[in-house]
């Protein structure tokens, strides 16, 4: 659970102060679940419609960059930088093949352009801030979220515990300050990744849409279930999309945009993040 200003990976322990944290009213809270089937992961948090039509087979990843960027600032928003979305495979939820949020200037240099291809799959992760620039840099936080890198191997003197090859939380762990000795050592060695707790400034707010999208013969398939909160006669706003190229425009205005359905085979939810 993702309140306000934190921005991803926050999943507090037992011994977490955090973990008594009391919501208020006007709290922007963030949910985030996944699921696999033998190994083959979707992932959700919200769904939007904007990015699911431009990821489509042919298109481009800075072509989803930028109408997201694009989309945001029509609402006085901005994209948390350098946010990825990522091809995802068997036993793989972050892909080489990805797209990237508000990339800086050595990101936008350095990031690599993709075509999409009939077959992939993507998690989409949409992260949007209130704030003026979308940075948002590490705070001290305990980390409580791990992956194991399996290309990597190294004998540790500590007796460990196998992990699978998604993220995991440090409370399946046994003993928990014995995990983290343990785990010290293992980052230190490569041997697993980090998700480092990461916020956006005090008093803004970050709004997460995450959903997973199979590119099929017949377009793009949703495999996480679209948004069920939205609804346009309770949602009003006096902003327009007027910023926007007119063939966005024409996109994200379709009435189309409500006919796209999630795939029918529903998925066996195993919490795993």
């Amino acid at each position: 659970m993702l309140v306000n200003n934190c921005v991803a990976h926050f999943s507090p322990l037992s011994s977490d102060p955090l973990l008594a944290q009391r919501l208020a009213k006007v709290d922007v809270v963030k949910l985030h679940l996944g699921a696999h089937i033998d190994g083959f992961a979707a992932i959700a948090a919200e769904t939007i419609v904007v990015a699911m039509r431009l990821v489509r087979v042919g298109n481009k990843n800075w072509q989803v960059t930028e109408a997201v960027s694009k989309v945001a600032a029509a609402w006085d928003c901005k994209p948390v930088e350098g946010m990825l979305s990522c091809l995802q495979t068997q036993n793989v939820i972050d892909g080489k093949k990805s797209i990237i949020l508000n990339p800086g200037k050595g990101q936008k240099r350095d990031f690599e352009t993709v075509t999409f291809a009939e077959g992939e799959v993507y998690g989409i992760d949409v992260l949007v801030s209130s704030g003026e620039d979308g940075k948002a840099p590490l705070e001290e936080s305990r980390t409580m979220i791990y992956q194991r890198d399996h290309m990597v191997s190294y004998q540790l003197k500590m007796k460990t515990k196998k992990a699978g090859p998604f993220p995991f939380n440090v409370c399946v762990l046994d003993d928990e300050k014995r995990a983290r000795m343990g785990l010290q050592a293992a980052v230190q060695h490569s041997l697993v990744k980090p998700y480092e707790v990461v916020y956006t400034p005090p008093n803004t707010f970050v709004a997460a849409f995450h959903f997973t999208s199979a590119l099929l013969p017949g377009g793009p398939s949703l495999l996480t279930h679209p948004r069920v909160w939205y609804n346009p006669e309770l949602v009003r706003t006096e902003k327009e999309l007027r910023r926007l190229p007119s063939s966005l425009t024409r996109i994200f205005t379709s009435k189309s945009v409500t006919q796209f359905s999630p795939a029918p085979a529903p998925l066996t939810v195993l919490n795993f993040m």
